[in-house]
């Protein structure tokens, strides 16, 4: 059951600030807003750097191990940055003691695929070239950064690239279809978002590829080779059926899955720290990280 603080985030989120109905730069500039109000952990020490050509936030915790985490941002592929995270990248940072990189990828519809998918590529190349060794690194993200972290694993497997030791895959957008039955289901619980909401941003970051294009909609690729997984998606979200039938796939393919599903959680809980739920998936990911250190 919910605790009471995830019915309220339920609750706040139904009145959420981000407009839909205009142009992307203005729908960038209040969530930049909006999530400056969850800074991470002052803890930690941030820089901004540039990797592989591409803007990247570093998030250095106390007494940081060898590991690094390349964390992809959420916000559809058209919205975000790594300040929109920074709070829940730095806490996985606090919690694992790995270093974070979080780059501001190329969004849509100014650079629509496959820009950002080549961002992501250059920045794992570029920490393979630092001296950082593929089984010291994880890459993970949240929404459409978790679609394109399981991209980049796709991607680094065409090219003979090896692959990073694990991946974190946080209520993954996987499939632009907008066919799965969760949508229809869950569309009355999720108000983290709604098919209505993403419906622009498929058209703008696809362009004229199809969408089930598999670096598009991972979730229509064979994971055959794949790292360990772990996903995490919440029970209300329109997105549920991403994460089930990845994890189906990965598992029917020989990969080591674990498939975290937290009741009633709402998409992207994981940014409302006040409530258990996120405290705990937090930490979850954190421990993923350590175990597979």
């Amino acid at each position: 059951m919910p605790s009471f603080s995830a019915n309220l985030m339920r609750w706040l989120m139904k009145y959420r600030p981000i407009p839909v109905d205009v142009p992307f730069a203005e729908q960038r500039e209040v969530m930049e807003r909006m999530m400056r109000m969850l800074p991470g952990p002052k803890q930690n020490r941030y820089e901004e750097t540039t990797m592989g050509n591409v803007r990247c936030l570093w998030i250095t915790p106390p007494n940081a191990s060898q590991q690094v985490l390349l964390y992809f941002h959420g916000g559809a592929y058209t919205l975000g940055s790594p300040n929109t995270e920074r709070i829940l990248a730095g806490h996985i940072a606090l919690d694992s003691h790995a270093r974070v990189l979080m780059p501001q990828y190329a969004l849509a519809p100014e650079q629509p695929f496959p820009a950002a998918l080549n961002d992501a590529v250059a920045c794992y190349q570029a920490l393979l070239s630092s001296g950082i060794a593929p089984q010291n690194i994880i890459v993970g993200g949240l929404s459409a950064g978790g679609g394109l972290a399981m991209a980049l694993l796709l991607r680094l497997r065409e090219l003979s690239v090896p692959l990073p030791r694990a991946a974190v895959l946080v209520s993954a957008w996987l499939d632009l279809t907008g066919e799965a039955p969760s949508i229809a289901h869950n569309t009355p619980h999720d108000s983290g978002v709604s098919w209505k909401m993403l419906t622009p941003s498929v058209a703008a970051y696809a362009g004229t590829e199809d969408v089930k294009h598999t670096l598009i909609s991972p979730v229509f690729a064979d994971p055959t080779g794949l790292p360990p997984l772990l996903i995490q998606v919440g029970g209300s979200e329109i997105l549920l059926d991403d994460s089930r039938v990845m994890a189906e796939k990965a598992q029917a393919a020989g990969v080591r899955v674990t498939l975290s599903l937290y009741p009633g959680m709402i998409h992207g809980w994981h940014l409302f720290r006040f409530a258990p739920e996120a405290r705990r998936a937090s930490r979850e990911i954190a421990d993923f990280v350590r175990a597979n250190a």
